[in-house]
């Protein structure tokens, strides 16, 4: 049995009206009430296969409120109404299965395949000074399918898991921007599949040093995306999907992580780690390949709501167990993003200007700790 509340306020504060002199204030508050029932039950067949089968029951209320008026120079006194104050809930009930089989020849062996339902509730774009702000928007489904192989290899020295996966979604929550604004709400206007492979290996190289890496690969289309046209007049509702990029898809990610000792005496330990991180580029929204595509929707542009390619690399250093008293003592040295790398982590796209949040610089960091 689950049960989740979430009552909070967030105010956007004072949004500057770009074409006018009095400020637009923007307050909106949201609440979220959630329950749910699950479980799940195996039963083996045999002595090598297991089938495994479960449910869970989600109910959630959604519900908030939104105000926008007019002030008298920043955070100054009321001026005048803009959208009055509306108030809005409603509810959201869903039942997602899951079915899995696996097989385990050895104890070192395990294959299986699974497939399940998912669910994410509806709401309600707060954000908005529009009568639509009560309009809410509604749940979006998943129907996700997975086979792969767990298996721990040279007596247990390394460990291989594989996974191969699907997702296809249904009624997909997409960002949009109001034409002509810097406001956006959630509409379900999509339709996509996303398909890619994991690999997951951490292997003891000797006796003192231990490798870990992930790497992930991922291939998302939109099977349809209903948009207003961007080039025909009188913006109709158009499909667009062949000229879209699916939202926060990295085509690659990679992490490795090494770390063992690098000498050992009868005082102290001397340790080493260091990890890398890559995740190529992604698109922070349903974007267009093309604004000039006779297809295109929206306001959003590949060439606009991109993020490059990231990279980390951590390193340090750590000198642990040194005796002092009743206690030890560890000291260490650790280094992040150690190549400096310079590129844009995040942004908000709205429309008219980005906020945009950089990576943190070449960071170093020195501990004491001290254990009695």
């Amino acid at each position: 049995l689950y049960y989740f509340k979430d009552d909070g306020e967030h105010d956007s504060s004072q949004n500057f009206n770009l074409f006018g002199a009095q400020p637009l204030r923007g307050d909106f508050g949201v609440a979220t009430r959630a329950e749910a029932v699950f479980g799940q039950a195996d039963y083996h067949i045999g002595d090598r296969w297991t089938a495994t089968i479960g449910a869970r029951y989600t109910k959630e209320k959604k519900g908030g409120w939104t105000h926008r008026y007019l002030t008298n120079g920043f955070d100054g006194p009321f001026l005048s109404e803009v959208f009055p104050y509306t108030s809005y809930s409603t509810d959201f009930e869903n039942t997602t299965p899951m079915v899995a089989l696996s097989y385990k020849p050895s104890s070192t062996l395990n294959f299986y395949a699974r497939v399940a339902k998912g669910f994410k509730s509806g709401g309600f774009s707060g954000e908005l000074s529009n009568p639509r702000v009560a309009e809410p928007f509604g749940p979006e489904e998943s129907v996700s399918t997975e086979v792969g192989l767990k298996s721990t290899l040279l007596d247990g020295r390394a460990v291989i898991n594989v996974a191969l996966f699907q997702n296809k979604l249904k009624d997909q929550q997409l960002n949009q921007l109001l034409p002509g604004t810097t406001q956006s709400w959630i509409e379900n206007a999509g339709k996509s599949t996303y398909r890619g492979a994991e690999l997951e290996v951490t292997a003891k190289i000797s006796n003192n040093w231990q490798m870990q890496l992930t790497y992930g690969y991922l291939h998302a289309k939109f099977d349809s995306y209903i948009d207003n046209a961007l080039n025909i007049p009188g913006q109709p509702l158009i499909e667009t999907a062949s000229n879209r990029e699916a939202p926060y898809a990295p085509e690659n990610t990679l992490s490795v992580r090494l770390d063992g000792s690098l000498l050992r005496t009868s005082w102290a330990d001397l340790r080493a780690r260091a990890d890398f991180t890559y995740t190529s580029k992604i698109y922070i929204n349903a974007v267009n390949k093309d604004l000039a595509a006779t297809n295109a929707g929206g306001q959003y542009s590949a060439d606009i709501d991109m993020l490059p390619a990231l990279k980390n690399l951590n390193a340090g250093l750590s000198l642990q167990g040194i005796r002092i008293g009743e206690g030890t003592i560890d000291f260490s040295i650790f280094g992040r993003n150690l190549t400096d790398e310079d590129d844009v982590a995040q942004f908000i796209d709205f429309g008219m200007f980005r906020n945009v949040t950089w990576t943190p610089p070449r960071t170093y960091m020195f501990t004491a700790t001290y254990r009695w």
